[in-house]
């Protein structure tokens, strides 16, 4: 039964499109553009569903049921596959030449049938159009077909453990591998053939087995069956043999044990003797499986000597590259070259030698140039403390308060309400005739960061001598016989260890 089109499109739900689509075709030359849109549906819906249902095996039959909508079947198909016949989208199940691999004809027979017989055969019955008439005939989608093929030739390959012992296979094993691609044993066939045809196959009769050989990874075409390949096929088949005659014994095995406690209770004889031949056939196992890990070791030293060539191959190879290559060059040669490379460097160590040296004449060493070094060091930080001293001394000197010399003479007559002048720290009335001083404060004292109490001090007594007190001033008179102390000049000492200020008073 089959079964519907899953791969529907969405046109498919408008009845009045689909109504016109089911119709059968009208004649071209009446609407070439809506014939041609119509041929394109029909064509792309039955190729999608084969692509999707990996169905490479259609007919008329088959696919109105698929595309059946609302109980009704498209009436146009048998055109659209004409169609895609005449495109070779599809070929006819008949023109797929005889098979090869059921019968066993030669191969100039089976390449007559192939490419002579058949073509001719397929084209008189086109010209008749009497195989489309059919609803059973069968189609070929040759796309589906080649993915196929594609696919099973993948698997095996993937499967394989060592292509010397693996790449030859029985017909039914290969089956029984490929039923979940295959719907059929016709379209495994099928697939085969067109296998044999790609030339990725070849086919074998050997007795009552047919032996199917794939191409080699690496490889665009199969290599004939060779007679190594026969005999590790004959291995493999007596291995396959052996192994169902163990389950057969074992399922012997099973019956007798159930036989002989059925027999225990009615004859105890019969029990017995169903016991002996389960130790025979336990014993004729054990023999059959002794043999069939002998051919399973075969199998596998014959796996490892292909491992085993191939490293001998490739170390060959590299034998061959190692000798291309050092036979060009001898030991002399080698000598020489090395015997220059370590002049050549030596040359050049001595040339690094000179040019770190520097210029003639100018070989300093270092702990010269360290001492001096530290000396400049030394200097710079005496330097530093002798701008620090001066620059404490000019402040001092900056702070400190002198008497101003007075700018009259001594015989200028001064008027007695003559405000009185300030020198330093002593208010001073001129009278016509004398001076009047009068102490407010004491003269102060030369600032200085060393300097002792042995130094002389100004005199008041030198300056003035007391007077009576004069409207609560107290006043007195000059002493013109003393001489007034120079106002002091300071300048910076050229001697910076001096550390005084000298004021001779």
């Amino acid at each position: 039964m089959e079964s519907q089109a899953t791969n529907l499109p969405v046109v498919w739900s408008d009845d009045t499109r689909m109504s016109v689509l089911f119709a059968p075709f009208r004649e071209k030359s009446l609407n070439p553009s809506s014939w041609k849109q119509k041929m394109s549906f029909w064509s792309q819906l039955i190729l999608e569903e084969s692509r999707c249902s990996l169905t490479s095996i259609i007919d008329l039959n088959s696919l109105q049921i698929k595309f059946s909508r609302n109980g009704k079947v498209p009436l146009c198909l048998d055109v659209v596959l004409e169609d895609l016949l005449r495109s070779n989208t599809i070929k006819m199940l008949s023109n797929s030449g005889s098979s090869p691999v059921k019968q066993r004809p030669s191969w100039l027979t089976w390449g007559y049938d192939t490419f002579l017989k058949t073509p001719v055969k397929w084209g008189i019955n086109y010209m008749s159009s009497s195989q489309t008439e059919s609803k059973d005939t069968k189609y070929i989608v040759i796309e589906v077909l080649h993915k196929k093929c594609d696919q099973i030739v993948q698997d095996h390959q993937c499967g394989l453990y060592c292509e010397v012992t693996d790449s030859v296979i029985e017909y039914s094993q290969l089956w029984k591998k490929s039923q979940s691609l295959c719907g059929n044993e016709t379209e495994f066939d099928i697939i085969l053939e067109e296998l044999v045809k790609q030339r990725k196959v070849t086919v074998h009769h050997e007795n009552t087995h047919t032996i199917i050989k794939f191409v080699n990874k690496g490889d665009k075409t199969v290599k004939p069956v060779s007679k190594r390949d026969m005999e590790i096929f004959r291995i493999k088949m007596t291995r396959d043999m052996l192994t169902d005659k163990i389950d057969s014994l074992t399922s012997d095995i099973d019956k007798l044990k159930k036989e002989a406690i059925r027999m225990k209770k009615t004859s105890k004889t019969q029990a017995l003797r169903c016991l002996r031949q389960k130790r025979i056939i336990e014993s004729r196992i054990d023999k059959l499986t002794g043999s069939l890990d002998i051919l399973d070791n075969i199998l596998n030293q014959i796996s490892h000597s292909v491992s085993d060539e191939m490293v001998v191959k490739a170390l060959e190879s590299g034998n061959h590259v190692l000798k291309s290559l050092t036979g060009k060059t001898s030991t002399d040669h080698i000598a020489n070259v090395m015997d220059e490379l370590a002049e050549v460097l030596e040359q050049q160590a001595e040339i690094q030698d000179q040019i770190s040296s520097g210029p003639s004449g100018l070989d300093i060493s270092r702990e010269e140039l360290e001492a001096e070094l530290e000396d400049i060091m030394r200097d710079e930080i005496k330097e530093k403390d002798s701008e620090l001293l001066i620059d404490d001394i000019i402040s001092g000197l900056t702070d400190l308060h002198l008497p101003k010399v007075p700018s009259a003479s001594i015989d200028q007559p001064v008027s007695p309400l003559q405000t009185p002048e300030k020198v330093g720290g002593i208010s001073t009335f001129v009278s016509p005739q004398k001076f009047s001083i009068t102490p407010r404060t004491s003269p102060q004292k030369l600032p200085s960061p060393n300097r002792t109490p042995e130094h002389q001090q100004i005199s008041q007594s030198n300056l003035y001598k007391q007077s009576p007190m004069l409207d609560g001033i107290n006043t007195g008179e000059l002493d013109l016989s003393l001489e007034l102390p120079d106002v002091p000049t300071f300048t910076p000492y050229a001697d910076i260890n001096k550390k005084e200020a000298c004021l001779d008073s």
